[in-house]
């Protein structure tokens, strides 16, 4: 029998332990007494026992047991005990998650896509073993797109149910249709489908305080009364997983840290994967810093595959070991991204250098092409008809949806679900209910950037008039959406309807209570402006109203600073009353500040 446990794995048959796949030097006391505790797990032993069973043919003192449970310790990396755990006044028990495998099993090679991860999946086993003996916490897997922060988590879904945890996926998206609390909202529904009859009404009538407008603390707290409750008094965790949380509501990321702070003392693991890039957003940057730093927080961040790394995915996934000078180039000009890597080895270059040994090839590689050629094959055999299609769905976004897609590509009915359905074939988008979105966001990427600028600026107009219409009775539901395309089409000279929707998103953020939806759409509001003649006394409210979005979101030195602003054009134009407002603001904010003496200053 072998034994998998964290990235360990212990065979039994060749008294061999590995770690991540490597060996790990043990002495053979050692290795009988990690043996011995892995298979009386369900039990602590006490310390004769252990003599008896380790040292039974040996006289030894106390002290070689505490020696060899320090050896054992530091073999599997159990630096804080959560695997060989003291029973004070008793012995010790192995009470991390083990995996029992049959031996012709236990050297299979590990799966191609989870190379290189083996201590990421073992830090997320170990919270699940916190998590066991009622110490909540929540993980952050971070990378970039395409290093494969989706497969391990499904992939730590997959471990966690196989031992015995109760695993709910939900996945965030990246549309300003998506409702407020939507992955809450998932949830609660998924929790509800076989919750015991009370249990299930009061996860249904949390579902219904978050649809409130003034969804608020009592909401969060009916929520997590909710989900505690479901979990029960059972032995078995709860682990939510919530994918692409930088595209989270700035409510649903308010409801998660205090989800997180009331359950420390509970059988409950959440799992965040997000994009570390998302952290130069300024609109969800502060709550994701400072959900960041939360009690219980562990960092999984991805990063890019270690050379060694880089030449074993090679191998397992093109069948023959690559040479060093290509394995050396692969991981040079792929940085180890998983997903640049397979891409790569797909191109011709990677055929040619892999049957040349790349001699020359190795030393000649261009990334940026390599990688072009590489997301070029999904588009291959696929019609100028179909790629125009999908060049139309990029614009409007890398979720899209039926109606629009038809609205502005030209094509109708059959004709259009007959494109798309070959790029579904093509693994180039995926349809889920009635949305569609791309396979990966990289392909549209390449596919927006295969269009000149002026063309990308031109068709976003048509989107943003496409989505006016179709909208034309719930427009301000819609309204930010219709903003970021007019925005994106204001230099062909639709800056005024860029200004009017971002204005009209900007309200409705703030009457929702995001404040940092609010403080984005004032300044593409104010960006907007820039493109228009004559525009000062719509830039005066706008900057006022920016002012007050910043002092709501907390971010009280730009407030100050853009209250000033706002000070100092009000006495440009002559509007003594905006002086005075902006003023007293600055005042309530920052007393004794001197900008605001040098605002209420007459003109000169």
């Amino acid at each position: 029998m072998h034994f998998r446990f964290g990235d360990c794995e212990l065979r039994e048959d060749t008294m061999d332990l590995l770690r991540g796949g490597a060996k790990v030097a043990v002495q053979p006391k050692v290795f009988q007494l990690l043996l011995v505790l892995l298979r009386l797990r369900t039990r602590a032993l006490t310390r004769t026992e252990l003599f008896d069973l380790v040292w039974a043919d040996v006289k030894v003192g106390q002290d070689s047991l505490t020696r060899a449970i320090v050896q054992a310790r530091r073999a599997i990396g159990d630096d804080r005990q959560e695997m060989i755990a003291t029973v004070r006044g008793h012995g010790f028990r192995f009470v991390a998650p083990v995996i029992e495998v049959p031996t012709g099993e236990a050297c299979a090679p590990p799966s191609a896509e989870l190379i290189g991860r083996e201590s990421s999946l073992a830090a997320l086993g170990a919270q699940l073993s916190r998590s066991r003996n009622g110490q909540g916490s929540i993980a952050w897997i971070s990378g970039v797109p395409g290093i494969g922060k989706t497969r391990l988590a499904e992939e730590f879904a997959r471990r966690a149910r196989g031992e015995g945890a109760s695993v709910h996926f939900i996945r965030c998206h990246e549309t300003a249709a998506q409702p407020r609390f939507w992955p809450w909202s998932c949830l609660l529904a998924e929790l509800a489908q076989d919750a015991v009859p009370p249990v299930a009404r009061d996860l249904r009538d949390a579902v219904a305080l978050l649809e409130r407008p003034d969804a608020g603390f009592r909401a969060f707290d009916a929520v997590t009364r909710a989900i505690v409750a479901r979990l029960g008094r059972g032995p078995a965790p709860l682990v939510v997983i919530i994918d692409d949380v930088q595209w989270a509501d700035e409510g649903s990321l308010e409801l998660l840290r205090f989800f997180v702070r009331e359950t420390r003392a509970s059988r409950l693991l959440v799992v965040c994967a997000y994009r570390d890039t998302a952290l130069h957003d300024a609109t969800c940057s502060q709550a994701l810093s400072t959900l960041l730093h939360e009690y219980g927080s562990v960092s999984v961040p991805l990063r890019g595959l270690s050379a060694d790394d880089t030449a074993r995915l090679a191998q397992a996934l093109k069948g023959q070991e690559p040479s060093a000078a290509f394995a050396a180039a692969l991981h040079q000009r792929t940085g180890g991204c998983p997903l640049f890597i397979r891409e790569l080895l797909e191109t011709e270059w990677a055929a040619r250098a892999l049957d040349d040994e790349a001699r020359a090839a190795a030393t000649s590689l261009d990334l940026q092409r390599g990688l072009l050629e590489g997301i070029a094959r999904h588009l291959d055999g696929l019609s100028a008809a179909c790629r125009d299609v999908l060049a139309w769905a990029a614009v409007i976004g890398r979720e899209f949806e039926f109606a629009p897609l038809a609205a502005v590509s030209g094509l109708k009915g059959k004709d259009l679900l007959d494109q798309l359905d070959r790029a579904v074939l093509a693994r180039v988008v995926h349809k889920t209910g009635g949305r569609y979105a791309f396979v990966h966001p990289l392909i549209a990427d390449v596919l927006y950037k295969s269009l000149m600028a002026s063309e990308r600026a031109s068709r976003h107009g048509v989107v943003g008039k496409a989505l006016e219409q179709i909208h034309a009775g719930t427009v301000d539901v819609h309204a930010e959406a219709i903003a970021r395309h007019f925005f994106k089409a204001a230099p062909t000279g639709l800056a005024r309807s860029a200004f009017e929707y971002s204005v009209r998103a900007a309200r409705n953020a703030g009457s929702r209570g995001n404040a940092m939806s609010a403080v984005r759409l004032w300044q593409q509001a104010l960006e907007a402006l820039d493109l228009l003649a004559d525009a000062n006394v719509d830039r005066l409210d706008v900057q006022l109203e920016l002012a007050r979005a910043l002092a709501t979101a907390g971010l009280e030195d730009r407030a100050l600073d853009s209250f000033f602003d706002a000070a100092m054009l009000a006495r440009a134009l002559g509007r003594p009353a905006a002086v005075i407002e902006a003023a007293a603001e600055l005042e309530k904010l920052a007393p004794g500040d001197p900008r605001i003496e040098l605002a209420r200053q007459p003109r000169s």
